[in-house]
């Protein structure tokens, strides 16, 4: 058994980068259950990539959140349900007397090992990442006896809560609705003025004497915002913070900044769908760790626009130090022998990406052929590889299907 503890907001290890770097962990765990009292958007936002990884991999997901004191909101209840939809399960606890659903336990398991995280971080951004919270992260060997006792009493606790359907339904759209209806829980905008206006009759009367003073802490690490309807977005617009529906968010030009990579694709005789790139590219554009086993999300995007199932693909490292992604698009097609493919990424989040495989021979193939020709200033042997902003790429490219 290994015993870590979780220090928030300036510890090294804050919950939010524990359950995340658990999620992405390889080998894959067959199951991740959690009991959290409150949720809000603003936490599972930056869990939904690895949330959806855990989802590919066909891990067990089962959930179990409260809404006591209309601590959950209607945002961050649905916006959880869809990132493990649509095998995983959110199930919603609520016992009408006076008893507050209040845990925080998370638990992964695998084969001969478990972790389990215990602390006061509830799924909201505070929680996860700038409260100052605690927490234990317990690693165990299941098949040492002790440890094995310790994971069927919190199994034993997990399933307990699931017994009484008097006090737990499982989330779907209609309780949702219900919930909303009844003012179990309301949205995030309604809830903070209500939170404001309990402030204002609440609030003591300032003084200058006071001994207490404002102390910046470490802030959240930033997170691309989520569009509801992600096939809908256009990919060369990314979002900084959330927005009402139907508006545009004004695009900052740091935030298209080195968004995109036109790199060639090597021939790699019938496997050259598992592209290689360099260390630079693996760890400054695609933002990667080597060493470290993640997970990323990669999407195509066709010639008309519309995007393909998502790929869900490990970091690889060969000893030649290269470092390789697979890509669907290319799989069981022959490397052509008129030149060499071209990929176009476009980054929408953190270790997530959409893509363009474009073949020699197609009349999208010959701009980027040029574009690269033309800022390429490396070694005439070497793959070219050109890491720009969209916008310079949508001048060199007007045809792109992203721009559509």
């Amino acid at each position: 058994m290994r015993v870590s503890l979780l220090n928030q907001p300036n510890g090294p290890d804050r919950l939010g980068n524990v359950l995340i770097r658990l999620m992405d962990e390889l080998p894959q765990w067959t199951s991740f259950a959690a009991a959290v009292a409150f949720v809000k958007s603003s936490g599972v936002r930056h869990l939904t990539p690895s949330l959806r990884s855990l989802v590919e991999r066909h891990t067990n997901i089962r959930l179990i959140v409260g809404i006591d004191h209309r601590g959950s909101s209607q945002e961050g209840l649905q916006s959880l349900m869809q990132a493990v939809s649509p095998t995983g399960s959110v199930w919603v606890f609520h016992n009408a007397n006076p008893s507050t659903y209040h845990p925080k336990v998370f638990l992964f398991e695998k084969q001969g090992r478990a972790a389990l995280v215990v602390g006061s971080g509830n799924l909201s951004e505070g929680g996860l990442f700038s409260n100052y919270e605690v927490g234990l992260l317990v690693e165990l060997a299941t098949t040492q006896p002790e440890e094995a006792a310790l994971l069927h009493q919190v199994n034993d606790m997990l399933n307990a809560l699931l017994a009484d359907g008097r006090v737990v339904q499982r989330l779907d759209e209609a309780l949702l609705e219900r919930l909303v209806t009844l003012r179990m829980i309301v949205a995030e905008g309604a809830a903070q003025d209500d939170d404001e206006e309990r402030q204002r009759r609440e609030a003591p009367v300032a003084s200058p004497d006071s001994p207490f003073h404002r102390v910046a802490v470490r802030p959240a690490p930033r997170v691309a915002q989520e569009a509801t309807d992600r096939s809908r977005r256009q990919p060369f617009e990314p979002q900084a913070a959330p927005v009402p529906q139907g508006e545009r968010h004004p695009v900052e030009p740091a935030e298209r900044r080195n968004d995109a990579l036109v790199a060639e694709v090597p021939a790699g005789g019938s496997r050259w769908n598992q592209v290689n790139f360099d260390i630079g590219t693996f760890e400054g554009y695609f933002g990667a760790t080597v060493g470290v086993s993640q997970t990323f999300t990669f999407r195509h995007v066709n010639a008309g626009g519309t995007l393909a199932n998502p790929e869900m693909r490990p970091t690889v490292s060969v000893r030649s130090r290269n470092f390789r992604f697979e890509l669907g698009a290319a799989a069981g097609l022959e490397y052509p022998a008129n030149g060499r493919p071209v990929v176009v990424f476009l980054r929408r989040g953190p270790r997530e990406f959409l893509y363009r495989l474009v073949m020699p021979g197609h009349r999208d193939h010959p701009p980027l052929d040029r574009f690269l020709r033309e800022h390429w200033t490396g070694r005439e042997d070497r793959m070219r590889r050109i890491v720009v902003s969209s916008d310079v790429l949508r001048q060199a490219w007007p045809a792109a299907p992203f721009a559509r």
